[in-house]
């Protein structure tokens, strides 16, 4: 069998009462405490403050490096679209200058072929008139030379006119006078001047027209074509 606790009894002092007993009361706090308390206050204060501070101090200095940043960023750019507009504008400057300066060759070029070009045809004509002129002499001595031999003018007077008139004047002047047949371009006066000079005699006097030696009239034509080939060689040379 178990066995049976034994009942516990209690005992009650009869002289102690907890309802007659006095509340215990908490001892005030002394000056020191409360100024340490106050100083914790405080620091803790001024701990918030330095902190707020240096919140407001730091987003000010972030904002100010922010707006410098900004405004560095903006000269920057402001610089660089200068510059690229100075580049632009230098290299617009610089292609019309090239062009212009392209042109200007182009144009010179131009000028300085059609100034060979003339000149080459100016050459080619000259000689071509050259030829011309000699061709014309040597045909002019063949017909004065068939009329020698019929002694007869009336019959080659118009084959010496049409001869004669795409000659100069003078080149066949003899002849010219020979002939009868006056100078086309050249004045009364200056026609009589080179007849004067060419039909002048060792005694220095005149000839008459009708008393020219046939070897004067033959002369003076062999004459113009030397003259025309000298003219001709140092052109070509």
């Amino acid at each position: 069998m178990t066995p049976t606790p034994n009942p516990v009894s209690t005992v009650v002092n009869p002289l102690i009462d907890n309802a007659t007993m006095p509340p215990v009361t908490p001892a005030s706090p002394s000056f020191t405490d409360q100024l340490q308390g106050w100083g914790t206050v405080a620091a803790a204060v001024l701990a918030l403050a330095i902190a707020v501070a240096g919140w407001i101090i730091t987003s000010a200095q972030r904002k100010a490096d922010q707006t410098e940043a900004n405004r560095q960023r903006e000269e920057d750019r402001a610089d660089a679209d200068r510059r690229l507009l100075e580049e632009r504008a230098d290299a617009d400057r610089r292609l019309l200058e090239e062009r212009a300066a392209a042109d200007q060759r182009l144009l010179q070029e131009r000028q300085a072929a059609d100034e060979r070009l003339q000149r080459q045809l100016d050459a080619q004509r000259a000689r071509d008139q050259r030829d011309f002129l000699i061709d014309q002499l040597q045909a002019l001595i063949r017909l004065f030379a068939e009329y020698l031999t019929e002694k007869r003018m009336a019959p080659y007077m118009a084959r010496f006119n049409a001869q004669l008139l795409v000659i100069p004047d003078r080149y066949a002047s003899l002849l010219r006078r020979y002939t009868g047949i006056a100078e086309q371009r050249l004045s009364a006066e200056e026609a009589n001047e080179r007849l004067r000079e060419l039909t002048r005699n060792r005694n220095g006097h005149q000839t008459p027209p009708q008393q020219i030696p046939v070897e004067w009239i033959y002369r003076e034509i062999a004459d113009n074509i030397n003259e025309l080939l000298s003219e001709k060689e140092s052109r070509d040379g």
